[in-house]
């Protein structure tokens, strides 16, 4: 399974170091840097239009500037500062995981910013589908540098309850629930993916791959690690523990049922949605039809 597992990993890596290569060549290619600049300054001159006259206006709007300006620095330099602070408070280990939970962070501010800004399906699919596996690269990865090969799956579950001190019944829960959580959705991407590039390259546009999708077959997956968890008998556990231990994994089955049962609910409200829209598209041309008729009659 390890096997697997890196063979997995490594066309993550791969598909990542080729997306920033094709887009580091096309900001180069398109200019895009003297483009932003260009957006940059008829912004600016837009701003100094909006700048009060008076002297406590002039004040106030150039503090809030500064503060809104260290705030925005402090964000996007956070993948360089957390990551040297994690170094020298603490290890190269938590401080290249903290790193990766960035740029996972980053990945799904990017599907936010696709899912609500783009309008053309194909490209919206696509930065899904990428940056999705990302996600599930950057965590995956970052669980290995804490804990380790993570198959076979008992034993990196017994290692997290020994080793952990704080947190000890979730953490030794919901780190499996991650592992098999998102290998699978990883695959699914993976699928998606290959359909996803057949089609494009048939400039055939389905909609098939949408967030909902992921975090239904995220939800459903980890259903699997809480049986995988169930059905065993831990040698860590004991009378005093186990019933701490399993009232822990109820909790988790209760959290992803409350949130399995919206997410497939709004799958059949969309559907149902999307068949009333038809319908009524469809009427409505047949009425516009019967109406056309009626005036050449007359």
């Amino acid at each position: 399974m390890n096997i697997v597992f890196w063979i997995i990993m490594s066309i993550d890596l791969l598909i990542l170091i080729l997306h920033y290569a094709v887009s580091i060549e096309a900001f180069t290619k398109n200019k895009m840097l003297s483009k932003i600049k260009e957006e940059g300054k008829k912004n600016n001159d837009k701003s100094k239009e909006s700048i009060p006259k008076e002297k406590l206006g002039k004040a106030v709007y150039i503090v809030l500037s500064i503060i809104a300006l260290i705030i925005i620095f402090a964000l996007v330099s956070s993948i360089i500062w957390i990551p040297l602070t994690m170094l020298f408070v603490f290890n190269w280990r938590i401080a290249l995981i903290s790193f990766m939970l960035i740029l996972a962070l980053l990945s799904y501010l990017m599907i936010l910013i696709y899912n609500k800004y783009v309008p053309e399906f194909v490209i919206k699919e696509g930065a899904i589908i990428k940056e999705s596996i990302y996600i599930t690269f950057f965590i995956l990865i970052s669980i290995f540098l804490m804990y380790g090969s993570l198959f076979p799956l008992e034993q990196t579950i017994e290692k997290i309850f020994l080793q952990s001190t704080n947190f000890t019944f979730t953490l030794s829960i919901l780190i499996p629930v991650l592992i098999i959580g998102l290998f699978i959705t990883n695959v699914y991407l993976f699928v998606n993916g290959l359909y996803y590039i057949v089609d494009k390259s048939k400039k055939i546009v389905k909609v098939r791959t949408k967030i909902v999708d992921i975090l239904t077959i995220f939800t459903i997956s980890s259903f699997f690690a809480l049986f995988f968890i169930i059905d065993r008998e831990w040698s860590f556990l004991n009378i005093d523990n186990s019933l701490r231990f399993y009232e822990t994994v109820d909790l988790f089955k209760n959290v992803l049922i409350a949130v399995l049962v919206p997410l497939i609910l709004s799958r059949f409200i969309k559907t149902k949605n999307v068949s009333d829209n038809t319908k009524n598209s469809i009427q409505n041309d047949y009425n516009y039809n019967d109406e056309s008729v009626d005036i050449k009659d007359n």
